[in-house]
């Protein structure tokens, strides 16, 4: 397999299936790399895997029991949210799709028992109001603004009447933004207010206060710093949220 450096993958415009495509070829060597931060080292990516996943569990705490739910993932990437939820709860009737063939590849192998689809966020297949949860972790903010603002359109669309959408993703755009389409938190919340949805729950997300990832005991310092840095610091001090809305 190539080995490649930078995060482009040789490409001098982003298109998001190709990328992602050329992305879903390092699983095998290392899976956080084909989904997570490229060039971080896994013990990174591994701390941003569980920081997800407390804060996916906080949010999804607050839209009640999720058995029997049908539930939407949008750019389900290798498979990693739709294991984490079906061994949550088992009854859950999921759907994954993705721009990228090869990771929905990777995810029906992956989780065989789950629903995969090759499809856009911008141009979902679904009926009207067909799920009771639609949710997205760290991808609309790599849909280009046009799409991305189709992609919510949709989201909203497809998500039933007292139904929720969750999302975690990235509000400040990085400087090195070949792949990223940021917003501000009132920005996010307003994308979707907008398409009929209300702000249920909001929680800050990856305090910006430098504290290295070197080994355990500083991993245990970051973990504690997240823990209580959203309900005492303000916005500029962090570079992603959490937010769950209501459909009206």
């Amino acid at each position: 397999m190539k080995k490649e450096l930078d995060h482009r993958l040789g490409m001098k415009e982003y298109d998001m299936e190709e990328y992602w495509s050329k992305r879903a070829e390092y699983f095998d060597e290392d899976g956080f790399k084909a989904i997570c931060v490229f060039k971080a080292s896994r013990q990174v990516n591994e701390f941003f895997d569980t920081l997800q996943k407390s804060l996916f569990s906080k949010l999804l705490g607050k839209i009640g029991n999720l058995e029997n739910k049908k539930v939407l993932e949008i750019g389900c990437g290798i498979g990693r949210w739709a294991k984490y939820l079906m061994e949550k709860e088992p009854t859950i009737q999921y759907t994954g799709i993705d721009v990228s063939p090869k990771m929905v590849e990777i995810a029906k192998k992956r989780v065989p028992s789950a629903n995969f689809l090759n499809i856009s966020g911008d141009n979902l297949i679904f009926q009207d109001e067909s799920f009771d949860l639609v949710f997205s972790i760290t991808v609309l903010h790599h849909i280009p603004y046009e799409k991305q603002l189709k992609a919510v359109r949709e989201m909203c669309r497809v998500t039933k009447r007292r139904g929720h959408i969750v999302i975690i993703e990235d509000i400040k755009q990085p400087r090195n933004s070949f792949n990223m389409f940021a917003h501000p938190i009132n920005e996010w919340r307003n994308l979707f207010e907008r398409n009929d949805c209300q702000t249920l729950y909001l929680l800050k997300h990856k305090c910006t206060i430098p504290i290295p990832i070197t080994n355990r005991m500083f991993v245990r310092m970051r973990i504690a710093l997240e823990k209580v840095a959203p309900y005492i610091l303000p916005e500029k001090y962090f570079s992603g949220v959490g937010i769950v809305w209501g459909k009206i």
